[in-house]
């Protein structure tokens, strides 16, 4: 364990698919070019790109780094949900955090939208299930803290409007008011996001034509920038995100409880189970380590605000919660 715990991480953070693959303390060079490390022995821990699920990331592959005997190799910020759940699938990475409600309406549904699960714990064990029984995969304990989408606006602009719910938002839309919008490209997408959101709030056909020109896609920092500047009226974003305090901004209430749960847990590919011995243990341990979306909001504003390295702030956490010494 000592020795494991010497052979520190040398790397800087890859960026997406096709990066060098880099483990700790040593690349792997291949055909006789260098050291190699056992299939075996290691864990290609990944992550997508933004903020949140980079710290979850680097837990996972700090925590192995430290505590088991396993070479992890580097796939943080391997891309968009859809780029890494089909590296995982496939083999191409072991492991990530993934949020149970994107499990649920993203990868575990082809024919439609699903039965909505409030229940945080309950769609938790449910998606556990079928994502084994559908792809050999197992999920580990979820984080308590949910991250749902949310749209948000400026404080004045609420206040002239009068709107703090998301039936508000519809309804002044469906008056002649299509207002400027900015979503994520996933967002725009996706079944739990701006197309079942219409759906789920009844708004019209016409409402949808007149509003669609007004409508950008665009990534989350500049949908927060747009909205500050005034350039847009609503931006998505998630729960956790430091812009949101840091700017006073008002989350429109989903008063009609479209959105589900979204727990983030860590999910593994079955076989690397059987070949790493405590590696379940360890997942099991680091998912509740984070309980509050208060808490998480403050881990990504250290990033995201105080330009701090994901991977430090991962570190922390495991400092103060004993798993790492």
């Amino acid at each position: 364990m000592e020795g494991v715990s010497r052979r520190r991480f040398l790397a800087r953070a890859a960026t997406g698919v096709g990066s060098t693959s880099l483990v700790s303390g040593c690349l792997d060079l291949g055909d006789g070019g260098g050291p190699t490390i056992p299939v075996d022995r290691r864990l290609s821990v990944g992550s997508k790109h933004f903020t949140e699920n980079r710290i979850l990331g680097f837990m996972t592959f700090e925590a192995v780094n430290h505590v088991l005997d396993v070479q992890p190799v580097h796939e943080i910020g391997y891309g968009r949900t859809s780029t890494i759940w089909e590296a995982l699938v496939e083999g191409a990475v072991d492991t990530y955090w993934e949020y149970t409600g994107t499990l649920w309406y993203v990868h575990l549904q082809d024919d439609g939208p699903p039965a909505r699960i409030d229940d945080p714990l309950t769609l938790y064990q449910r998606v556990r299930k079928d994502v084994r029984a559908a792809y050999d995969l197992e999920c580990f304990s979820p984080a308590p803290f949910d991250n749902p989408y949310v749209l948000c606006v400026r404080p004045e602009w609420a206040a002239e409007t009068g709107i703090s719910t998301l039936s508000g938002l519809f309804e002044y839309a469906a008056d002649g008011n299509p207002v400027p919008v900015a979503v994520g490209p996933e967002f725009y997408h996706r079944a739990d996001g701006w197309p079942g959101l219409l759906d789920h709030y009844g708004v019209s056909e016409g409402t949808r034509r007149a509003w669609d020109p007004t409508v950008a896609v665009v990534n989350l920092v500049l949908g927060y920038e747009f909205l500050v500047g005034e350039t847009i009226d609503v931006a998505m974003g998630f729960g956790t995100d430091p812009q949101i305090p840091i700017n006073d901004l008002v989350v429109l209430e989903d008063d009609r409880d479209f959105f589900p749960p979204y727990n983030p847990c860590p999910v593994v590919r079955a076989g690397v189970l059987d070949r790493i011995d405590g590696l379940g243990e360890l997942l099991d341990r680091l998912g509740p380590t984070i309980e509050t979306a208060e808490e998480m909001q403050a881990l990504n504003a250290r990033v995201v605000v105080g330009g701090e390295d994901a991977r430090d702030v991962a570190l922390s956490v495991l400092r103060r919660e004993g798993i790492l010494g």
